[in-house]
């Protein structure tokens, strides 16, 4: 037998009268933002247009990304503080490089010469005092435990990179 294409319209109608604030759709809505979130594990490593890189540092260390992590975020553009151990040691920078959403990457300097891996993206341009990670501007961070020595350097960081953000924006 043949089947009839029946799209319940007389079922549709009944159910609007009894509830005419009910929403009904004739195709089923994306689950694209629900299967993204069941998933995030798996990207926890996955860039945001501006990243900081976490390289397993001290308590107090990794705090003080955090919050810039979470300032940045809230005063300019999404951004994320990942663990760039695991993605040296995965050696993932070609893909995580390639991220279309990657605009500016932040690391600690100390931190980015000890990485095998990553210096082979590394390039520097002296004249411009610019450097890169791949084509993505990179911020090098000083010797981080100076903001904590003396805590007024904190505001000169923060100057730093808004003229940083606003030039990429």
């Amino acid at each position: 037998p043949k089947v009839k294409n029946d799209h319940l319209e007389d079922v549709k109608k009944e159910i609007l009268k009894l509830s005419p604030r009910l929403a009904l759709y004739d195709t089923p809505l994306s689950d694209h933002d629900a299967k993204r979130i069941s998933t995030s594990y798996k990207y926890k490593n996955q860039a945001a247009p501006i990243t900081l890189l976490g390289f397993n540092d001290k308590r107090e260390i990794s705090q003080f990304l955090t919050e810039v992590s979470s300032a940045i975020d809230t005063y300019f553009h999404p951004c994320k503080l990942i663990d760039a151990q695991a993605i040296e040691k995965e050696n993932r920078w070609d893909a995580f490089l390639a991220a279309p959403e990657l605009k500016l990457i932040i690391a600690p300097d100390y931190a980015i010469f000890e990485q095998k891996a990553l210096m082979s993206f590394y390039r520097e341009i002296p004249q411009k005092m610019e450097c890169y990670l791949g084509d993505i501007p990179l911020f090098l961070l000083p010797d981080l435990s100076l903001y904590f020595k003396d805590p007024g350097l904190k505001c000169s960081l923060w100057k730093a990179l808004s003229k940083k953000i606003e030039i990429l924006a």
